[in-house]
């Protein structure tokens, strides 16, 4: 599973990982963590797409669902699974009805610069982060089922589907690195957040040991 323009061989293992964390998200929260790759979400969709399509169940689905994106290309899903098809259907008729506004809003971001994305483009975006998620969660399923003997590993198959598209692999490292990044800087702070109540408790334990003794010297 090597992309034809990565140095770094990309693995079942890193495919897995990625599977995990994007199945983890939740589809109304916007993305994040991407950076000097054009469409990563589309290009995430599309080989997920592709993975899906290469189970060995695909031949049992009624048709093939295709949608043409403008200056990205097609999309393609092959599966019998009802859900995936429903929400590939669902992303395909939003953009019919709100592609084109998308792409005046983006154009009028560029110029404008404004952080705060338009409705069309959150529109599209929430429906694709569903069929992101939902087929991250399909393949999970199938990789937690019982290994055939002698066969590959489930995953196999897919995993070499996905990796045929190299930008689907960097924005797959890019998301898992930020998603990462973000776990260890919450360790991170919750360890610091122990460590000052520690300091805390040690310090009134000490106030309070020193008051006693005065008491007590008092006393006396």
């Amino acid at each position: 599973m090597d992309a034809h323009d990565d140095p770094e061989p990309f693995t079942l293992d890193d495919f897995r990982r990625g599977l995990e964390l994007l199945a983890a998200e939740s589809p109304e929260d916007w993305w994040g963590g991407f950076h000097d790759i054009d469409h990563p979400v589309g290009n995430l969709n599309a080989s997920l797409c592709d993975a899906i399509s290469a189970l060995p169940d695909a031949l049992d689905a009624p048709s093939i669902l295709m949608l043409e994106v403008r200056g990205f290309g097609e999309l393609r899903l092959q599966t019998p699974e009802i859900e995936l098809r429903e929400l590939f259907r669902a992303f395909s008729a939003i953009y019919a009805a709100k592609g084109e506004t998308a792409e005046l809003e983006w154009a009028n971001l560029a110029i404008t610069g404004e952080a705060e994305l338009g409705p069309s483009i959150r529109m599209l975006g929430r429906a694709e982060k569903r069929l992101v998620v939902s087929a991250a969660r399909t393949l999970l399923h199938i990789d937690a089922k019982p290994p055939i003997p002698g066969e590959p590993e489930r995953l196999e198959r897919p995993g070499v589907a996905f990796a045929a598209n190299p930008v689907a692999i960097s924005a797959m490292r890019q998301f898992v690195e930020a998603i990462e990044e973000r776990e260890s800087a919450g360790v991170r702070q919750r360890r610091s957040a122990t460590k000052s109540k520690y300091a805390v408790a040690i310090g009134v334990g000490m106030a309070m040991g020193a008051a006693v003794v005065l008491a007590t010297r008092k006393r006396r």
